[in-house]
């Protein structure tokens, strides 16, 4: 039998000259040698791999650059500079006291002192010290007098005034205990000549005070500011004021001797009745007595 082995080998020789060259550009198709995977197809993978991460990105608008790592595109509009926006950003207002910078110039109460005046009508400030204004500074060089005012306004009435008498400070008023015995109406003219007058009493703490402020100087009675000279029985406190408060001693005033229009204080140690309690006497008896402050 014949052999035909120059065909083969001349075919076999084509083969091998048509074997592919690996690093040749593959068609869509081919398929990668080492995966077995269709080359466009996974190129087409990748971009969609992408695709989500570039509309996603960090949340800050960012995405994927070619090397495949992420990028950020600036600062999320809406989380920092939306918060500080909002928030932090310093509002101007007028600055005051309280420990805050109201008007943004990174300055705390500056400027912030209030003007003020004193009860005795002088000009001062009131000092903002540590958010809180203080009290106000205004001085007062004026002396005490005695005049019933309180004159250096340090809240207390002609106590370095020179009174005639001495002055004793309640309840804001100024008394002065004489004991230099006038009748009742030369008394009422001696307080008015310091700006006082008989001292009005208006209730049991101002009474008792009275009592034993007095009785502490003299064991005697002593005038008080309430008559009823201008008419008999209507009883008035000389100073105009409108008290009702009483402490007349039982079965007083009674008019004894039929001028009895002036009121004292029972606090002699033989006196009749209950010391502090009052009486109706005659007018031009002379004895010690109490001016108030107004």
């Amino acid at each position: 039998m014949t052999r035909r082995t120059a065909p083969i080998l001349l075919s076999c020789l084509l083969c091998a000259s048509c074997s592919l060259d690996p690093f040749e550009p593959t068609l869509a198709g081919d398929r990668d040698a080492a995966t077995g995977r269709d080359a466009a197809a996974a190129d087409a993978s990748a971009s969609a791999d992408a695709g989500p991460d570039a509309a996603m990105g960090t949340g800050d608008g960012g995405g994927m650059d070619a090397g495949g790592e992420l990028v950020d595109a600036g600062p999320d509009a809406g989380s920092d500079a939306g918060t500080d926006a909002g928030f932090d950003a310093c509002v101007v207002g007028t600055e005051t006291c309280n420990g805050a910078d109201d008007d943004c110039d990174g300055n705390v109460d500056e400027d912030s002192d209030v003007a003020c005046t004193n009860a005795c009508g002088d000009s001062g400030f009131q000092r903002c010290v540590g958010g809180t204004l203080a009290a106000c500074d205004a001085v007062t060089v004026r002396p005490d007098s005695c005049n019933g005012l309180d004159d250096d306004c340090d809240g207390m009435v002609d106590e370095d005034g020179g009174c005639r008498c001495p002055v004793v400070q309640y309840m804001g008023h100024a008394y002065q205990f004489c004991t230099t015995r006038e009748r009742w109406d030369q008394a009422e003219v001696s307080c008015t000549r310091d700006g006082y007058h008989l001292v009005t009493i208006d209730d049991r703490a101002e009474n008792d005070f009275v009592r034993d402020e007095a009785r502490s100087r003299r064991d005697e009675d002593w005038w008080i500011g309430y008559t009823d000279d201008r008419m008999e029985g209507t009883f008035e406190w000389v100073s105009g004021s409108t008290s009702t408060f009483t402490n007349w001693a039982l079965g007083q005033p009674d008019n004894s001797g039929f001028n009895a229009d002036c009121t004292e204080m029972i606090n002699g140690t033989l006196s009749p009745g209950v010391r502090g309690e009052w009486n109706d006497a005659t007018c031009n008896t002379n004895q010690s007595y109490v001016c108030e402050s107004p």
